[in-house]
């Protein structure tokens, strides 16, 4: 016979569980989509650094683009 603390584990172990496998396959089914989303931000994350490098370049001091 299984007391309280056994049946509180086993409920918790199930649901956990359960989450992780549907979280897996929701991953799973749309990590191409992800990969594209994430590489997307980051092409446009590393635009707007090498923006703000140019614009800290500018010797005009006016915000301007150098080139």
């Amino acid at each position: 016979m299984m007391d309280s603390t056994d049946v509180l584990q086993r409920w918790w172990i199930d649901g956990i569980t359960d989450v992780l496998q549907r979280w897996w396959i929701d991953v799973d089914f749309q990590a191409s989509h992800t990969i594209v989303i994430l590489v997307g931000l980051s092409e446009l994350m590393s635009r707007a650094a090498q923006r703000g490098a140019e614009r800290r370049l500018d010797s005009g001091g006016d915000g301007d683009l150098v080139g």
